[in-house]
């Protein structure tokens, strides 16, 4: 019988557009951080072997990519999604590379990924997530229109006859948004999420592109999931126990709850709902990462000083540097 780990995997995603390579970026170093935290920090890392995937899109960097691959990731390289309608209004920027996740899709050599955002703050070991009954039971496609298979909409392709797609809401979390009950009950939150891959449910996730109105575009995947796993849909999606694996909105509650995992952007310190104790875990577990990795042999994009840590989610300096060190770029 097959170990658990030959045939899963944990994932995350890294797109930002640098204008220049030695540009500080707080998600590469969040990326960074997720490989410590699921591959080598003690408290959290994996004890069955599973791997990390770090999907990267053209434009990033061997540079960057070589950090990740020296701190044990397994980097994939995967195409841009695009699409020519005028409908399409991603509602930031930074997101308009964000529906080349639905490649993880295309990864069939895995049975199960569970994917997660680069801005994770892990409290425990996530291992226990495979073992879960709703992460082991595929789903079968509900019948519409009369036909199994045959969605709703026109333009919208052939359905898989199983899927698997486990996740958690937008409204899971100790200070939860206001949110009606039955928006909740739709509202995956793209960042945390379990499926097997398939390259059925990834046409019938590319084909919504084609579709006017189908979904929320300015979500973008995130709006694509909620529409093709509604409730009420052929193939709706089930969830974990709310604040069992992950929150958002998080808070310390949830820290004292046992989440397992925090979502929230720690480095972004004038926000009213980062709490400052959960700020000093994320600060203290980058610091603990840089001294792991002996920071200043990696090859950085821009070297990185020993004098250095991680305060408010940025790297800085912490006392006087050597008239040697160099911040330029590489």
């Amino acid at each position: 019988m097959a170990r658990i780990h030959d045939k899963v995997a944990y994932a995350t995603f890294y797109c930002t557009r640098l204008a220049e390579e030695c540009v500080e970026d707080p998600y590469f170093d969040a990326v960074r951080l997720l490989i410590y935290q699921i591959l080598h920090r003690p408290s959290t890392c994996t004890r069955l072997g599973i791997p990390l995937l770090v999907f990267v899109v053209p434009h990033v960097s061997e540079t960057r990519r070589d950090v990740f691959r020296s701190e044990g990731a397994k980097v994939i390289e995967i195409d841009y999604v695009r699409w020519t309608n005028d409908w399409i209004h991603p509602r930031h920027e930074r997101w308009i590379d964000q529906f080349c996740k639905l490649r993880i899709f295309e990864q069939v050599s895995y049975d199960r990924i569970l994917y997660l955002d680069a801005d994770m703050l892990l409290i425990k070991s996530l291992d226990g997530i495979w073992s879960e009954p709703v992460s082991n039971q595929r789903c079968k496609t509900r019948p519409s229109e009369g036909q199994e298979g045959l969605t709703s909409l026109s333009g919208e392709t052939r359905l898989p006859d199983t899927y698997l797609f486990v996740g958690v809401t937008d409204a899971d979390g100790g200070k939860q948004p206001d949110l009606p009950k039955s928006m909740a009950a739709e509202a995956i939150n793209g960042g945390f999420w379990l499926a097997s891959p398939s390259l059925e449910l990834f046409d019938f996730y590319i084909s919504l592109l084609s579709v006017p109105e189908s979904f929320d575009s300015g979500y973008m995947e995130q709006g694509i999931f909620r529409h093709a796993h509604r409730r009420n849909g052929p193939m709706p999606w089930r969830n974990f126990e709310p604040r069992k694996w992950n929150a958002i909105w998080t808070t310390v509650a949830d820290l004292k709850h046992g989440t397992a995992t925090l979502h929230d952007k720690f480095w972004i310190t004038d926000e009213p709902w980062v709490e400052p104790e959960l700020v000093n875990l994320w600060n203290e577990a980058m610091n603990e990462m840089l001294e792991f990795h002996d920071h200043s042999k990696l090859g950085l994009p821009c070297s990185v000083p020993l004098e250095s840590e991680f305060k408010n989610g940025f790297l800085v300096e912490a006392r006087s540097l050597p008239e040697s060190t160099s911040l330029e770029c590489a």
